[in-house]
């Protein structure tokens, strides 16, 4: 619109009680015509009626990781448009094996892009990145926040870079101006006033570095974490045998029977 392009907007999420509503009032506010499909010969017959619009923008439904028949009407529909670019969203606050296994799953529609969404309820995209280099997808915009349009921002290397290495959110937006940020310092490794813990990104455990188990983690596999908060906000277990102290445990709520060996009763 900024290029003052004319712009379409196909809708295929008809499956979601008003699925269309919301996007129904962006669409008014910004002066834009709207279509839906609701089966691949639908979704032909909408792009001909968009036939004059220089970009078309496709809203998709969400899909459950194992719903088949969903991912299959989708990639159906999808096999319909001549080229499309087709961008999955993903929460980059996820574990990195749910990442990998949202990858795999939607390889089937012909993903070309990978966007991350949820920036702004993590401060850890580590998990992401590795996925973004080990699928070879590339990525061009991040979701930052809810907010219409300025919670979506074109991704650059300088950005990504910067939340990487876990810098302020605000020095962000700073750095795509080019003014002069300030990078947070990391705890250097090793430090003895309080332990390193370790995970395998296979597993959903982390151990303190001095724990047999982190023998058996490979450093191609092995997650470092500065602290036990650390590792349980990214969604991992403490090690029963050496981070017991920060196991919740959870309340009994019936009175156990003990039964001894010589009892009768």
């Amino acid at each position: 619109m900024d290029e003052q392009h004319s712009v379409g907007i196909l809708s295929l999420d008809n499956h979601r009680v008003a699925g269309t509503d919301e996007l129904s009032r962006f669409a008014d506010i910004m002066g834009l015509g709207l279509e839906t499909a609701a089966e691949p010969k639908q979704v032909s017959e909408a792009f001909d009626r968009m036939a004059d619009a220089q970009l078309i923008v496709v809203d998709t439904p969400g899909i459950a990781p194992d719903d088949q028949e969903g991912r299959q009407f989708l990639e159906q529909m999808i096999a319909t448009m001549a080229d499309p670019e087709v961008h999955l969203l993903l929460s980059a606050a996820s574990q990195e094996k749910t990442i990998s296994k949202m990858v795999r799953f939607f390889q089937p529609v012909g993903a070309t892009r990978l966007l991350p969404t949820h920036l702004d309820w993590t401060e850890q995209i580590g998990p992401f990145v590795n996925q973004l280099a080990h699928h070879r997808l590339p990525m061009s915009y991040m979701s930052t926040g809810a907010g219409i349009p300025e919670g979506l921002n074109i991704a650059t290397e300088r950005s990504l870079a910067i939340r990487l290495l876990s810098a302020n959110v605000p020095d962000v937006a700073a750095s795509e101006q080019g003014l002069p940020i300030t990078v947070v310092q990391r705890r250097p490794f090793g430090n003895e006033s309080e332990p390193q813990y370790v995970a395998n990104r296979n597993s959903d455990i982390f151990h303190r570095t001095d724990c047999k188990s982190v023998k058996r983690i490979s450093n191609l596999n092995a997650m470092i974490f500065s602290d036990s908060a650390e590792a349980l906000a990214q969604g991992f277990k403490p090690c029963r045998m050496c981070c017991s102290k920060h196991i919740v445990l959870k309340p009994i709520d019936h009175l156990a029977r003990t039964r001894y060996a010589s009892s009768r009763n």
